[in-house]
Formats: structure tokens, sequence, C-alpha cells
């Protein structure tokens, strides 16, 4: 037991380790361009000598780089970044007259951001907690009373205020599961090599947050219906003209 908390232990220390390395230029959202960088103050050129997708395989190389004073800039099409992961860039200018070498890299993910390994254990436990509480409500949303109180004969006896609570719960587990969508959606963005299955979660919570309030008014107008007609009903036996 002890070696395993030890190594799990040193498994997290080196994937913070991990996490803490941050790409040179930055974290950028696939699919869109980026303006490769470079500043030298006494080169007369900078041309980079190639772009390293994630997979090692070379987008484009021995490209001029479009000088501004001291900085160089090369926009990269969008078109070259579909890929998630490390990109890396070499160049070359001319330092101090002579030719010297240089390297970065930058990242790509689905959302623009990059999360650490302290960020992903959180929203992974958030996941994970979000749908117990789910599942949880949902096995306790049936024990609610559905209807006022009734005798043997079907016949009313007293109101139940409990059974509003039943709509309560509903419109909870909607909210509970717009949440795990949309979480869903942006750690499938960010962590899978296809934005596919990250594209259609995001879909999907765009359509449940659109239908959300139509179904919050409908819940209201059911809500305050079903609450006078209750009273009415209270009303009516208090004065005995229910048998």
């Amino acid at each position: 037991m002890k070696k395993l908390l030890t190594f799990l232990l040193i498994g997290i220390i080196l994937l913070n380790v991990v996490a803490a390395t941050k790409p040179d230029l930055g974290v950028f959202k696939r699919g869109e361009p980026i303006s490769l960088r470079q500043i030298c103050g006494d080169c007369t050129y900078n041309n980079i000598t190639s772009v390293v997708y994630p997979n090692s395989s070379i987008i484009l190389s021995h490209v001029a780089m479009t000088k501004s004073r001291v900085e160089y800039n090369y926009t990269l099409d969008g078109t070259y970044t579909d890929l998630l992961g490390e990109y890396i860039v070499n160049g070359v200018g001319d330092l101090g007259g002579d030719p010297t070498a240089w390297v970065y890299t930058f990242e790509v993910t689905g959302t623009g951001v990059t999360l650490t390994t302290q960020n992903s254990i959180f929203y992974i436990f958030m996941v994970g907690l979000l749908i117990l509480i789910f599942f949880i409500i949902l096995l306790f949303i049936p024990k609610l009373p559905s209807d006022n109180d009734t005798d043997e004969e079907g016949r009313f006896i007293s109101v139940n205020w409990l059974k509003h609570l039943k709509g309560l719960f509903l419109f909870i587990e909607w909210l509970l599961l717009l949440s795990i969508v949309y979480v869903a959606s942006n750690l499938s963005l960010v962590y899978l090599g296809t934005n596919l299955i990250g594209t259609l979660l995001f879909r999907i919570f765009s359509i449940m947050m659109g239908l959300t309030l139509p179904i919050v008014v409908l819940w209201f107008i059911f809500l305050i219906i079903s609450i006078f007609q209750d009273v009415k009903l209270k009303k009516m036996m208090e004065r005995g003209l229910l048998d």
C-alpha cells in the first residue's frame, strides 16, 4: 500500500512538472491563424527554416519573415493549425552578421487554453460530482408525491405541498445536465485529437441553453396555476364544499 501511494505521489509530481512547461509563443485555438514572431536588434533578415507539426511532419519550410524595425513576423494560416499539440518553429537570422539558428514552440488546443494537471483533476472531479448528484436526485424524485392526499376512494383530503418540489428538482436536474454537457464539451475540445465530439457536445449544450428560458417560463406558469388550484381546493375543503 505504501509503495502504491509513493508511486502515485511521484506520478502526480512528474505530471505537475510536465504541466508547468509552457510553450514559448503561447497557446492558440485550433484552426486560427498564428503570428510567428522573432526579434533581433541588428539582423538584416530572419527566415523560418521549418514549422513542425506535433506528429513531426513539416508544415512548411524556408519562408522569409516580414521585417518591421527590429521585429520580424510571419502569419501561419489557420489551415495549418488543425492538429492539437505542440508545434516547433525553427529559424535563422544574421545576428551580429553571422547566421544564427533559433527555435521556439507554440501549442494548439481546441479552446485556445491549456489545462494544468491540477485543473484537469479538478474538472474531472467536478464532472464526476455533478453526475453523482444528478443520479441521486433522479432516484429521489419518484419518492416525492405527484398529487394531493386522497382517501381510499380517491376523494380529496388535503393539499400536499411537497408535490411542487418535484418540478423544482426536475429543473435542478436540467441545470445539472446542462453543466455536465458544457464541462464535457470543453474537456473534449482540449484533450481529444479531433474536435468532432467536443463540437457535437457544445452544439447540444447550445440547444439546451436556448431551451432553458422557455422551460423556466412554462414551469413557472404551471407552478402558479397549480398553487392557485390547490389554494382554491383548500378553501373549498374548509367551507365544506367538497365531499
